[in-house]
């Protein structure tokens, strides 16, 4: 390799780390991402929570619902003694 070649990689890598440096994230930056990351996962637990309350309300109507049938007896049915 040259003078010249050497000197483009130099001022290449250069740039590259240059950008890098300029564009990372200010703290302000960063604390405001996580509080919103935060927030969103806050948001989906509480989701998520009211979906396993309605799940466990709806187990309790259909227990209860299952319990409250009762065969119907009728006198005029023959198996009546059955039951």
């Amino acid at each position: 390799m040259d003078k010249n070649t050497v000197i483009g990689f130099v001022l290449i890598f250069l740039v590259v780390i240059g950008f890098g440096w300029l564009n990372r994230p200010s703290q302000e930056e960063l604390d405001r991402a996580q509080h919103q990351r935060d927030s969103i996962a806050a948001v989906q637990e509480a989701q998520r929570l009211a979906e396993l309350k309605l799940e466990r309300e709806r187990e309790i109507a259909d227990s209860i619902a299952i319990r409250s049938i009762r065969p119907v007896r009728s006198a005029s049915c023959p198996f009546h003694h059955m039951f």
